[in-house]
């Protein structure tokens, strides 16, 4: 009984030493752990460097066109032409840098001297004023320039805005922000936005990576390992820089447009690189740029939509979904205060669109039948084909003569 007791013991302990290396050899590692959500804030150079490169600069070029490209639905034609001429290109400007930098600074300029311009500014003459767009990298503030009073309009906002050494009254300033980080983030941002590019850094930086490691690979298609006799003492003895200096330079020539010069003694082992499932994986960090920015693939890569029964309208949802979100939520308000403290009358933005001839036809059809049935109601249509781009101001005060 005893010897029976002692070979299951030793069963036993088999299984468990069994177990236990199984057991040793899982993946136990808990995800949530060991991933944790992490933001990064970039500098406004490394903001400034993105506004120039590649598809960063693709995706601000899109959404600021798209945003503003069709312009305002305006009340008159005296408002429309203020804005062509006066305004039109600054709040272009203001856009990028709002996108850019998370926030865009429009400045009134009425020709009086730096030392007034932090006072308020009372009524302005429309016909004399200057506007002028400012990156948000130009601007700084203090906590003590800050509205703390939590029943003010303006609270956690500032009440001071210092642009390029000069002190500005709130009241001369329209400050466009783009997505606002959380309050306790605020004076990190200087109460400001968080840049686009802040929010797709990490896609950005997949991208990038691809973008240098496709050329690298093509050009060095293998990895040389070069076998130094007695290169250990060499790092021990920290003599080893003219070795790597050497070796560093040759790395440097060898592509896979020439030949390598070694000595005969040197003993060296090539490892081959591949590029496997390359397609798919550039595929992967376009769709998750597209994901992030909210801009569809064939708008960001500009290309045909693919499958027998793509139509592309699905796309089009959605970068019309997109851009009337940025529309709405970050441009408009701040571009009616800027028309309020002209006097002009608040406005409407169009909804951008990309109409074939067949579904513009199609279309345009649509918005007649609507306003025949307004004028059979006594109703005037004019304001409703304005808004969808069927007559103009012109349009309508010019008299017909029958």
């Amino acid at each position: 009984m005893a010897e029976l007791k002692a070979k299951a013991g030793i069963a036993q302990s088999l299984r468990d030493g069994i177990t236990s290396l199984t057991s040793a050899l899982k993946n136990s590692r808990s995800v949530d752990e060991t991933y944790r959500a992490n933001d990064r804030i970039l500098t406004d150079s490394e903001c400034e460097a993105l506004m120039l490169s590649g598809v960063s600069a693709r995706i601000l070029s899109i959404k600021v066109d798209w945003s503003l490209r069709n312009g305002f639905v305006f009340k008159s034609s005296e408002q429309e032409k203020y804005y062509n001429e006066k305004i039109r290109d600054a709040l272009f400007q203001t856009v990028t840098n709002m996108l850019a930098f998370g926030r865009g600074l429009l400045v009134f300029s009425d020709g009086t001297g730096a030392s007034e311009q932090s006072k308020p500014l009372g009524t302005i003459n429309k016909n004399t004023v200057e506007i002028l767009p400012f990156e948000g990298s130009l601007f700084t503030t203090s906590i003590a320039e800050i509205e703390n009073n939590v029943m003010d309009k303006n609270y956690w906002k500032p009440n001071k805005y210092t642009i390029k050494g000069t002190l500005f009254d709130k009241s001369r300033v329209i400050d466009f922000v783009y997505k606002k980080p959380p309050l306790r983030k605020a004076p990190t941002y200087l109460w400001g936005g968080v840049s686009e590019f802040e929010l797709l850094y990490k896609q950005l930086i997949a991208d990038e990576v691809m973008q240098k490691a496709v050329p690298s690979i093509f050009e060095k298609s293998a990895n040389y390992i070069y076998k130094i006799p007695g290169f250990d003492h060499a790092l021990q003895t920290g003599k080893e820089k003219d070795i790597v200096g050497f070796y560093g330079k040759l790395e440097r020539l060898r592509s896979s447009y020439g030949a390598s010069l070694v000595d005969k003694e040197t003993d060296i082992t090539q490892v081959s690189q591949t590029l496997t499932n390359l397609d798919s994986t550039n595929i992967f960090t376009l769709q998750r740029l597209a994901l992030v920015s909210g801009i569809p693939l064939p708008f960001l890569v500009g290309e045909a939509v693919k499958g027998l029964n793509s139509t592309g309208d699905h796309e089009m949802n959605i970068m019309q979904t997109t851009i009337s979100s940025l529309q709405q939520r970050y441009i408009l308000p701040k571009a009616n205060e800027l028309f309020e403290r002209l006097g002009f009358p608040p406005a409407e933005m169009k909804v951008p669109d990309e109409l074939s001839r067949a579904d513009r036809v199609e279309y345009e059809t649509k918005v007649m039948i609507v306003a025949q049935g307004m004028i059979d109601l006594g109703l005037d249509p004019a304001e409703y084909l304005k808004k969808n781009d069927m007559i103009t101001d012109d349009d309508m005060t010019t008299e017909v003569e029958v």
